[in-house]
């Protein structure tokens, strides 16, 4: 496969995100543990001769970025993996991303103790604990909250990866890629440049599917895949209980049938630790760097800077093409790609193929509207029928118990952060904002005369006989 490179790559950038990071995290820590444990100006000093020179180790990986992924790792297992600069720059990170921190010494002293006592060639024991989210799609989340080594370990691993450069040039959930607003922003300027013809796929479940074997273009340690990637064997996972255990275990096993809550629970543990083992780990701060660099590295071969282009944010596709015939030989050679991985395919959900004009294109749950857009936008973008049944679906939730005095209050607050949240969603001034509301009030109205959201009731009279 292409070796996939993003234009955020330069040493300058890699340079500022680490000492920003670092920046950020000792300030988190001076705020946790405060008064006489702070550090010192003098361990200050220390400290940023120990970032400078874990930022020259990251560089020289990043250099050899020519001799490919094997000779690089090879250099980052020299210059970085075992480095002490190394060790103390992470774990500080792992430190002030904790919700705990119990400091035995001051902070400096906990600082060093830490990094020694750090590896990431060595499996760790610390226990990891899963909690079972609702998506807002429909189904559940697995997400696993790790302890510090274990978040120090794939601290160092992402930013090894991230100077060998294998993040996806084509993902917008990159640090300084613009988010969801960018991405659609880039789906409209392609649309305006008359790439018309558009495949919005979702990979079916992503995480999970993504195996070992899948990661061996980008030849990282065996060790260090089954013991950080992955969890190791030795690792202890604990499943919090959930009051709607029985809920989940359905919708990983449709065929089970309904149980009491405690033996449900037992299941759930059953079938979670079998998920979280499989599957790249849902909260691990490496995992989406992974699962965007072998995405990319698929969409790769398929991009022409004229007649082709490919968007992601994670598991959502956006391929867009000049003309039908490109986009199905795109979606065909996609589709192929993902099927016949080495290490296992990976599964798209069906999605057809849209001219942008009939304004049935979805690009991350918004519709697009070429021609119907507002001032400097071409194409208007607002929320699609997703979007908008989650919506309702969480306004309903909030509501549910609610005194009817406080209905509006409580869904007036909702409806403005909604409101705010929708980044990509090209809004009219006054106008857009007056007009959700306005069907948010009606939302309201429905759910508290006991009438399903959104659903108009009209009552027709009877025909007068004769």
């Amino acid at each position: 496969m292409a070796t996939t490179h993003h234009d955020m790559g330069n040493t300058a950038a890699v340079a500022f995100t680490l000492r920003h990071e670092m920046e950020t995290s000792l300030k988190r820590l001076a705020e946790k543990v405060g008064g006489n444990k702070s550090l010192t100006p003098t361990q200050k000093h220390t400290l940023d001769i120990f970032i400078a020179a874990y930022q020259a180790k990251l560089e020289q990986v990043r250099k050899a970025r020519a001799t490919g992924h094997k000779k690089q790792f090879a250099i980052a297992g020299k210059q970085v993996l075992h480095s002490m600069p190394a060790r103390i720059c992470v774990v500080i990170r792992a430190m002030a991303r904790a919700k705990t921190l119990k400091l035995s010494s001051d902070m400096m002293t906990e600082i060093m103790t830490r990094a020694k006592a750090l590896s990431i060639w060595e499996p760790l024991t610390e226990a990891v604990i899963v909690n079972w989210v609702e998506k807002s799609k429909g189904g559940f989340r697995p997400i696993v909250s790790f302890g510090f080594m274990r978040t120090a370990q794939c601290l160092l691993l992402r930013d090894t990866l991230m100077a060998m450069d294998i993040d996806s040039r084509f993902d917008h959930t990159r640090k300084g890629s613009g988010g969801e607003r960018q991405l659609v922003q880039n789906v409209c300027k392609d649309i305006e440049q008359g790439l018309n013809w558009w495949w919005t796929p979702d990979i079916r479940n992503c995480f999970p599917s993504i195996r070992p074997g899948h990661l061996r273009e980008f030849a990282i340690d065996r060790r260090i895949v089954q013991n950080v990637v992955y969890l190791p064997k030795c690792a202890k996972i604990v499943v919090a209980r959930k009051a709607n255990a029985s809920s989940i275990v359905k919708w990983l096993s449709p065929s089970t049938p309904d149980l009491p809550v405690t033996e449900a629970n037992t299941v759930l543990h059953k079938l979670t630790v079998q998920t979280v083992r499989r599957g790249l780990i849902q909260g691990s701060v490496v995992t989406p760097l992974l699962a965007r660099a072998l995405i990319g590295q698929v969409l790769e071969p398929v991009v022409s800077e004229r007649d082709v282009r490919a968007h992601s944010y994670i598991d959502d596709l956006s391929v867009g093409a000049r003309t039908k015939g490109a986009i199905k030989a795109a979606q065909q050679v996609v589709t192929e790609k993902f099927a016949s991985l080495p290490a296992g395919k990976i599964e798209l959900y069906d999605e057809k193929i849209h001219h942008a004009h009939s304004r049935r294109v979805q690009v991350l749950g918004y519709f697009l509207e070429p021609g119907n857009g507002h001032g400097g936008n071409p194409v208007h973008v607002k929320p699609g029928r997703k979007r908008i049944e989650r919506f309702k679906s969480s306004l309903k939730r909030r509501l549910s118990g609610v005194d009817p005095d406080n209905a509006w209050t409580v869904a007036k607050k909702y409806w403005k952060a909604w409101f705010g949240s929708q980044q990509a969603w090209t809004k009219v001034p006054h106008y857009s904002a007056d007009l959700s509301w306005c069907i948010t009030m009606a939302y309201v109205d429905d759910f508290l005369h006991g009438l399903p959201m959104g659903v108009m009731k009209v009552n027709v009279p009877p025909l007068n006989a004769g």
